[in-house]
Order: structure tokens, then sequence, then C-alpha cells
């Protein structure tokens, strides 16, 4: 979806610049100007919303391995084996091992 909102203002920028190809320099610099700074303010809204998703992600696995590890170690005051609840948890055993510790 990005990746076409990316050729879209490409496509854009070609059809500005070929309207513009025998338009007054200055004119022309102007056009430049304004296309440049649209270009650049909508490639950083694009940037910004992949940095969002990416985070909103991340923040989705965080609270799956967090709740992995709530679930890990109810099941380790139940004694069930380390292998069993690595199995159910996809935690390594190390990781359990860990919470074990403290």
């Amino acid at each position: 979806m990005l990746a076409n909102e990316h050729e879209e203002l490409y496509e854009a920028a070609m059809k500005l610049l070929e309207i513009t190809e025998n338009v007054d320099p200055n004119v022309q610099a102007y056009a430049d100007m304004i296309l440049h700074n649209r270009y650049k303010r909508r490639n950083m809204e694009l940037t910004e919303k992949m940095q969002r998703e990416e985070n909103r992600e991340e923040g989705r696995a965080e609270g799956e391995r967090l709740k992995a590890i709530e679930i890990a170690k109810t099941m380790i005051t139940e004694n069930i084996s380390l292998e069993t609840i690595s199995k159910c948890s996809g935690l390594s055993l190390e990781d359990l091992k860990e919470l074990i510790k403290g």
C-alpha cells in the first residue's frame, strides 16, 4: 500500500515536470520547490505511519510475551514439567529456568 502511494507521488511529480517543461524558469523553480516540499512532507507522513505500525506490532509481541510469562509462572507453581510449559507457552527452557531463579 505504501509503495503504491510513493509510486503515485512519483507519477504526479513526473506529470508536473512535463507540464512545466516549457514554462518560465522562475515558475519552473517555484513549481519544483512546491512539489519537492509536498513530496518531502508526504514521505515523512508515510514514514511516521510505518513507524507507528511497527511500534504497534512490537507492542503486541511484547504483550503476548508478557502473557506467556504469566501463564508459565502459574504452570510452574502447579509443578508442570518445564518441557510441557515450554511447548505450551512458546518460551524457551532457558527463559523458564530464569523465571524459576527469580
